[in-house]
């Protein structure tokens, strides 16, 4: 699978600026179950770090960096813990959060940089001069049909620097409107969400889970990352896309 991606980013360095359908030569995995047809991919932890790809800038992002999957066991495990504060969940938001998770693909960057350059680092927060694109094993990049942009900004001096931060929103489609195919094979080992600008490539991985069938058990870490974003603060920026099946 590493061999797989490692071909994949260096047919991306000669055309980097398309983020289209591409296909390349596909490698079949090894030690991963056979998941039923029609199944979802589903990934092994919801939560990756940032991964440097190559590029001339390897400190553009903090390597605290990190993005959730926000697929239905994250919206469950936010819904929980928005009860347990005693902040009632009501029936449209619970019913919306899930046609959310059911037709899209949604990503939550939180973003961070300590560049020694202070405006491109203010700047990559809020992915100026990044694309942002999935990629998988077969050499596909998808791009996203919605980028939500945190606000504001989050400042904090460390040391001679500002270390900036946003949590910025990434949604893709879950499946191809006119095709039928799933954005992300079923049986695919891995998928990826890149960051690349600057003569740098970053990205974020999801790993197959080699369990599929069972609900998905965060670490402690995993998990305050996970709820960080809260349940109703989630619905009401994806509320546009609840509707859109409407």
């Amino acid at each position: 699978m590493t061999r797989v991606f490692g071909r994949t980013l260096c047919a991306l360095a000669l055309c980097l600026a398309a983020v289209s359908c591409q296909t390349a030569s596909k490698s079949e995995p090894d030690g991963l179950l056979a998941l039923p047809p029609g199944s979802e991919f589903l990934p092994m932890t919801f939560v990756a770090p940032i991964q440097v790809g190559r590029g001339n800038y390897p400190d553009l992002f903090a390597e605290d960096s990190t993005a959730v999957w926000v697929g239905s066991d994250v919206a469950d495990l936010r819904q929980a813990k928005a009860l347990e504060d005693g902040d009632p969940v009501s029936g449209t938001l619970a019913a919306n959060a899930q046609r959310v998770t059911d037709n899209f693909l949604v990503f939550e960057c939180d973003i961070a940089s300590v560049f020694g350059d202070m405006s491109i680092a203010y700047d990559v927060v809020g992915f100026r001069g990044i694309s942002v694109y999935l990629l998988t094993p077969d050499g596909r990049t998808v791009a996203p049909i919605q980028t939500v942009i945190g606000t504001p900004v989050r400042e904090q001096q460390q040391q001679a620097l500002k270390r900036y931060s946003r949590t910025n929103m990434i949604v893709f489609e879950k499946k191809d409107l006119v095709l039928g195919n799933s954005t992300i094979a079923p049986d695919a080992p891995a998928v990826r969400l890149v960051l690349q600008g600057y003569d740098s490539v970053f990205y974020f991985e999801w790993q197959a889970s080699p369990t599929p069938n069972e609900s998905w058990k965060p670490t402690r870490d995993e998990y305050v990352r996970a709820v960080k974003v809260g349940f109703k603060e989630f619905c009401e920026k994806t509320a546009r896309l609840a509707h859109i099946f409407d």
